[in-house]
């Protein structure tokens, strides 16, 4: 019996000595540490351009608040003495006289210079006048049908005139521009971008072939907006 608790004794201090020695205890227990970055605002300012600007005699800033201001760059080196007018008005005339134009045949295509050699890309007339004056020498009463493609109105209609001429003699009207807009065609050719395209065409009740002349002016134009070359 001796013997038999010997042996389980021996098993359990064997069993101990194992177990202990698997195992490697700490001396002494440390819990985890670690840092964080914390930004904290100090202030918090909207500035404005006048307060990073410093005072100089060549910027002045205009307005009474950020969002209406204005800020204005002055040079001594470029004076230019002139009205902002002269740069959206053409104060000269421009004509086209005598163009033949054949009856009940197909349409004439057409250019009438800009006044002063002005090319317009784009434009909104403030102002503006075509005239226009046919000659009928034929004993035919003859229409006449213009097409200004460039020039719509406000509904985006291009602009369309129709002028009857009786035999042997002479008509003339005046059409006004006011609040048409402008643009020059994709087609129109480079040598023409500075001149109104335009295209016209004839006919009679007769069908007979006949031959009238026309007279175009452009005079006194003025824009609310135009971009080009002036």
């Amino acid at each position: 019996m001796k013997h038999r608790l010997l042996k389980i004794l021996f098993s359990f201090l064997l069993t101990i000595l194992l177990i202990t020695g698997c195992y490697d205890l700490p001396d002494r227990i440390v819990f985890p540490q670690w840092d964080t970055d914390l930004n904290l605002p100090i202030a918090n300012r909207r500035f404005t351009i006048d307060e990073l600007i410093k005072e100089q005699g060549h910027i002045v800033i205009e307005g009474q608040t950020v969002e209406d201001s204005i800020y204005v760059l002055e040079s001594d080196l470029f004076n230019l003495n002139s009205d902002i007018a002269d740069f959206i008005q053409l104060n000269g005339t421009s004509s086209v006289t005598d163009v033949p134009v054949l009856t009940d045949s197909q349409q004439v295509t057409l250019y009438i210079p800009f006044p002063d050699g002005a090319e317009i890309d784009s434009a909104v007339f403030l102002q503006g006048f075509i005239d226009l004056s046919v000659d009928n020498p034929s004993g035919d009463e003859v229409s006449l049908n213009i097409v200004f493609p460039g020039v719509k109105d406000a509904s985006g209609s291009q602009l369309f005139i129709t002028l009857n001429v009786q035999p042997f003699s002479s008509k003339a009207v005046t059409y006004d521009l006011s609040n048409n807009n402008y643009h020059v065609l994709d087609n129109q050719p480079p040598e023409y971008r500075n001149s109104f395209q335009l295209n016209a065409s004839a006919s009679t009740l007769s069908g007979v072939q006949q031959l009238i002349y026309v007279d175009l002016t452009t005079r006194d134009i003025m824009f609310s907006y135009v971009s080009g070359l002036l």
